[in-house]
């Protein structure tokens, strides 16, 4: 399947590098069965997947740690992308999601180029691969709303026009449309009120005298500990 759009890693452990979506599904994440594998600490094992929807590409997170961002809206449901769009894959890896240009387009293979050179022949020289220039991401784009279920119309292909700006900065308010979700206010601690804290006191000081009298009743101690009352009371109780 030869895709009008492709990958290209601005940053990351493979800055510049594109990668044709020549599948109707694409696994990313760090671990080696992904199809674009991207071996960044902060990426989860299996992090994210692009898929195809009709003529439309959709991207969405897969449960990861870090979490993954389109034009810097983090990811709740799945979401279309459209050329232009940065990819964020936890904090440090980002890809952007281009249309490819004629000239990029992988050329079919020749029977004489698969042909196997003769053996007195010199292999060509292999070519180094400079790193890029220090990146410069553009403008980002307005996000596009969370996906919802229904099959969207394909996105135009770039042309070249200006990137609409980014929506203003979150003030607060719950907006469904960027995944942002009101929190709730804490409930407030109501204070105890004085007259139940001098009830409780009043309770706590008519049980002690009650557990005193009990345990004296109960081990027959009124000689002992009140042998002058008892003997006011009742006459030659106590010895």
């Amino acid at each position: 399947m030869s895709s009008p759009y492709r990958l290209v890693m601005r940053t990351g452990p493979r800055a510049g590098q594109p990668f044709h979506l020549d599948k109707d599904e694409i696994f990313i994440g760090r671990d080696l069965a992904n199809d674009l594998v991207v071996e960044d600490p902060e990426v989860s094992r299996r992090h994210a997947r692009v898929f195809v929807q009709g003529n439309a590409y959709l991207i969405e997170d897969l449960g990861s740690t870090n979490g993954t961002s389109v034009n810097g809206q983090r990811l709740t449901a799945a979401a279309f992308l459209r050329a232009g769009d940065v990819i964020t894959l936890g904090e440090h890896t980002h890809l952007v999601f281009e249309a490819v240009l004629a000239e990029d387009a992988p050329a079919p293979a020749s029977p004489a180029e698969d042909a196997a050179p003769e053996p007195h022949e010199p292999l060509p020289p292999v070519e180094t691969w400079e790193a890029p220039q220090a990146y410069t991401p553009p403008p980002e784009p307005a996000p596009l709303p969370p996906y919802q279920g229904q099959a969207a119309p394909p996105p135009p292909p770039y042309q070249g026009q200006a990137v609409p700006p980014p929506p203003p900065p979150y003030q607060g308010q719950p907006n469904p449309a960027y995944g942002y979700e009101a929190a709730e206010a804490p409930a407030a601690r109501r204070p105890v009120s004085t007259t139940v804290i001098i009830l409780v006191v009043v309770v706590v000081c008519l049980l002690i005298p009650c557990l005193v009298f009990a345990v004296v009743d109960f081990l027959d101690l009124y000689c002992t500990l009140f042998p002058g009352i008892v003997n006011m009371f009742v006459e030659g109780y106590c010895p």
